[in-house]
């Protein structure tokens, strides 16, 4: 399959809230999220994420986990990469934070 041409194709705006164990340097944005837990809200449903430092995020199910890589974009923006590289047939998985304050905002999510 070419992964350069997006079959699937989902944009989704969410309204999320933000845990950090970790200090903010310079804007909303964090230059790390390891060690931090994200809270995603929307009606009717809750899942939540919690990132390791060793570049594996874990969420609500056990055992559930899988590969991210985090990169900041900008002072309050961030993006995150979902891999799923540990699944048979992994479709990577892309979301845009745009944090509004030290523990919330806004999240556009892109699966191909």
């Amino acid at each position: 399959m070419n992964r350069n041409i997006h079959n699937f194709f989902k944009a989704i705006t969410l309204t999320i809230s933000f845990l950090f164990t970790s200090a903010f340097a310079n804007g909303l944005a964090p230059d790390s999220i390891d060690g931090s837990i994200i809270t995603y809200t929307e009606p009717g449903s809750t899942e939540t994420a919690s990132f390791s430092s060793d570049g594996r995020v874990y969420g609500d199910k056990e055992g559930e986990w899988t590969y991210f890589e985090y990169i900041k974009l900008s002072e309050n923006v961030g993006q995150v990469t979902y891999s799923f590289l540990n699944e048979p047939n992994p479709q990577p998985e892309v979301e845009t934070l745009t944090f509004t304050s030290a523990n919330g905002g806004t999240y556009d999510g892109v699966e191909y």
